[in-house]
């Protein structure tokens, strides 16, 4: 069976970063807004990421809604992912995550 999601007590951030949390869900969201990519793509992207790690959390990103595999029935067999509506639905907010570290990395960086 799949991971169990966090639900602290009914807070929906906690229920939401148990789906999108970690090292590299965010990466992998953040590549595929901008359009869809296919496995060796992402991975090639995203430096330090395992085949094995890559793998897992495009599954479980897929079983919880947020992409979606896309297979071509060519061959060799091609596979993108690309965001789902609701995965689609995180990009106003990663948006505004990436302003903030942004403003927050200037003002660190000008503190030092």
């Amino acid at each position: 069976m799949g991971k169990q999601i966090y639900d602290d007590n009914g807070c929906s951030v906690a229920y939401a970063m148990s789906i999108i949390g970690g090292k590299w869900k965010i990466a992998i969201i953040w590549k595929l807004m901008e359009k869809k990519l296919r496995y060796s793509e992402l991975r090639a992207q995203l430096n330090g990421v395992t085949e094995g790690v890559l793998s897992s959390q495009l599954k479980e990103l897929a079983t919880d809604g947020v992409i979606k595999r896309i297979t071509d029935n060519v061959v060799p067999l091609r596979v993108e992912y690309e965001l789902t509506l609701q995965g689609r639905k995180l990009e106003s907010a990663l948006l505004e995550i990436e302003q903030w570290g942004a403003q927050k990395r200037t003002s660190t960086t000008s503190v030092l």
